[in-house]
């Protein structure tokens, strides 16, 4: 299965710093912060076909479904930070409406801690359905699935220091004694490496959501329609007279208000309950996946620290 993100450093590419995702004013507080720039990343999702990318076009309304493909082909710029402190690596990314500010500590037994500032918006979805489930769930922090491989993210409302100091809270709540015995965060590999296994999480999880979603529209076309269906069949056949017609046509109405409502409460249950649960990849140390990020995309700390950090 190929990866949800494809990364590649650029750090000494002469156009990367022009490239990088714009946010002045959240780059500046960062700066103010005492954050400093350690390299540039470019990520790319994969759209492995045209079928793939029709299946975009089909799930996201404009302007979503050409930022999604324009990441795909072109490739997303990142300027990675690190923290006074080095415990934890920063960014100003692209999300749904503008951009967003992220914090990223991972921990030598691979627990990857997320700390970001919420989208301006919700996804916009031609699947009005899909629209639903976003607003009811798009801006959930972690789920129990998400926990047990490894991804602990949180989503908050606050200005870049609050969120820097909620994110080194988020940190010491869930690393404990290690949050005091982290790797020096002073290289873009150490944040690839956190985003190629959230990549494979998120991966699962829509992946389980989107099959879910499309079988609950069957499921709920097939169960409203079949009434109106069989109402329509008795009436042409003569087995339902004119005279009780309008009885029959009361009763089909309120029996699909019904099952409306009960449908609608059983998806969200199954959805909040079942769905958030189902269970990604295991987690991985962070040397794994170090390694496996210098296998797959050739960025390595060492590498990346000799050649990139005096070009930023």
């Amino acid at each position: 299965m190929p990866e949800l993100n494809i990364y590649r450093d650029v750090s000494t590419e002469p156009d990367a710093a022009a490239r990088a995702t714009k946010g002045p004013e959240l780059h500046q507080e960062l700066l103010d912060l005492g954050f400093e720039p350690v390299g540039y990343v470019e990520r790319r999702i994969t759209i492995a076909s045209e079928k793939e990318r029709a299946q975009v076009q089909k799930a996201y309304a404009e302007p979503d479904a050409s930022d999604i493909i324009k990441i795909a082909e072109e490739g997303e710029v990142l300027e990675i930070l690190k923290s006074p402190d080095a415990r934890a690596l920063a960014t100003v990314k692209q999300s749904y409406g503008g951009p967003i500010v992220r914090f990223r500590t991972v921990s030598e037994d691979g627990r990857i801690v997320d700390t970001s500032s919420p989208a301006p918006r919700n996804p916009l979805y031609r699947n009005r359905l899909a629209g639903l489930f976003s607003k009811l769930f798009g801006a959930r922090d972690s789920s129990a699935a998400k926990k047990r491989s490894g991804h602990y993210t949180q989503t908050k409302s606050a200005g870049v220091a609050d969120l820097w100091a909620r994110h080194q809270e988020h940190v010491r709540s869930i690393l404990g004694p290690d949050a005091e015995a982290l790797r020096p965060h002073d290289s873009v590999a150490i944040f690839v490496a956190g985003g190629l296994h959230v990549g494979r999480i998120d991966g699962a999880a829509s992946k389980t959501s989107q099959m879910f979603l499309s079988r609950a529209a069957v499921i709920s076309r097939i169960a409203l329609f079949l009434p109106v269906l069989v109402c329509g069949l008795f009436c042409a056949t003569g087995r339902i007279s004119m005279e009780n017609l309008q009885p029959t046509l009361n009763i089909t109405l309120a029996y699909m208000a019904v099952l409306l409502g009960v449908l609608v409460l059983t998806t969200v249950v199954f959805y909040r309950y079942v769905v958030h649960q189902v269970g990604g990849p295991e987690p991985m140390t962070l040397d794994d996946l170090l390694q496996e990020i210098e296998q797959l995309y050739g960025i390595s700390v060492e590498e990346q620290r000799a050649g990139s950090v005096s070009q930023v």
